[in-house]
């Protein structure tokens, strides 16, 4: 993964902790000093073309927190498939809450959307650290016309103090 902090008391860095499923997380320590919302932010270029692809990873937020994950192209004008934000609040799609967040403890997203021709939609699942499980399918893509993963990002995207951290992240395609 690449990341950009974005200047100011932004920062993202990785530590110990003992508390993440790996032992250790890649923390945002996000601030009102930066010069853009959407700093600090990390992402990884993939070159998911055909099938399907499902990234998973787990995510712990504070009160402050606002944390997008966005699947996009890599087209001069990006399009947008899934996406969603990590909120106090919830987990939101397009706005609305589908799941809940509990602020300070672990939750397990996992995404699975086609590509290509199949392109449209997109599941998700959201896994609570208490084991409750909230499902949802057949989500519009942000964008209609998306269909390829090659920019996988994470978005500190508060304009406040807050920390959001990322214990695990795992991304995998499967091509008919």
């Amino acid at each position: 993964m690449r990341y950009i902090v974005g200047g100011g008391a932004a920062s993202i860095s990785m530590q110990t902790d003992a508390s993440a499923p790996a032992g250790k997380s890649l923390v945002f320590f996000d601030a009102a000093s930066t010069k853009n919302r959407w700093e600090p932010f990390a992402w990884a270029n993939l070159n998911h073309t055909k099938g399907s692809s499902t990234v998973e990873f787990t995510v712990r937020i504070d009160a402050n927190s606002n944390f997008l994950h966005e699947w996009r192209d890599d087209a001069n004008v990006y399009t947008t498939g899934p996406a969603l934000r990590v909120k106090p609040t919830g987990v939101e799609v397009a706005g609305k809450v589908v799941a809940p967040a509990t602020v300070g403890q672990w939750i397990r997203i996992k995404i699975t959307a086609p590509l290509d021709t199949a392109a449209g939609t997109w599941d998700l699942e959201v896994r609570q650290t208490d084991g409750r499980v909230t499902t949802v399918n057949n989500i519009p893509n942000k964008n209609s016309t998306w269909k390829r993963l090659n920019w996988l990002g994470f978005v500190s995207d508060s304009a406040v103090a807050s920390t959001a951290s990322m214990g695990m992240i795992r991304a995998t395609n499967t091509t008919p």
